[in-house]
């Protein structure tokens, strides 16, 4: 079995989601004057074309989703989300370890 993050919600590439958690990671990784918000269509509308494409095709500034919302409140909920879901991949996979 493989670990297969999931956010409820989650935008793709540089929104609200990835700028969340590199806030709650490294805040000064983010660039926060040009926080801004890139196309914001599902990812399923978006998937054919950014596979045959790529980003560029779908988004000018190759954002997909709203980075000016993110905050390290959030980063840090998605982390211990993210971390939870790979803790039970891990003991599905191999057992709970006491």
């Amino acid at each position: 079995m493989a670990y297969e993050p999931h956010v409820e919600g989650g935008d793709a590439h540089a929104g609200h989601t990835e700028t969340s958690i590199v806030l709650a990671l490294d805040a000064s990784l983010v660039r926060h004057n040009e926080r801004v918000p890139g196309v914001t269509a599902p990812l399923a509308a978006l998937a054919a074309t950014l596979r045959r494409d790529g980003v560029a095709a779908v988004s000018p500034n190759g954002v997909l989703g709203d980075p000016t919302t993110a905050t390290r409140a959030d980063g840090t909920a998605l982390l211990a989300t993210l971390s939870m879901q790979l803790e039970r991949s891990v003991d599905a996979t191999f057992g709970a370890v006491a």
